[in-house]
């Protein structure tokens, strides 16, 4: 019997990793920011610009996001950019009209 709880209860609760993306610009003189980055987010994608700047697409769960600012002021004093990648929704096609 309390197998059968246990199952319907892990069924009801189906946990997912909700993640919000976010594109981070940085100066390559903060060495550290890549590693500060890598404990609160997932990186999907990084770059580095001849001028020595790195860019970095990220994906950060809600309950990292302010530990990872707090952490990043840190090293950078707030030299940094982080901008929202928007979460584009896919257009629905019209159906075909209606003719009488």
């Amino acid at each position: 019997q309390v197998d059968d709880i246990v199952d319907k209860i892990s069924n009801t609760l189906k946990l997912t990793r909700h993640e919000t993306d976010y594109t981070m610009r940085w100066d390559g003189k903060y060495g550290s920011v890549l590693s500060i980055i890598k404990r609160h987010a997932k990186v999907k994608g990084i770059s580095k610009s001849a001028d020595n700047i790195f860019t970095a697409d990220v994906g950060i769960p809600p309950s990292e996001y302010d530990a990872l600012i707090k952490e990043l002021k840190k090293p950078t004093n707030g030299d940094y950019e982080i901008e929202l990648i928007e979460q584009a929704q896919p257009m629905e096609k019209p159906g075909p009209g209606l003719r009488w």
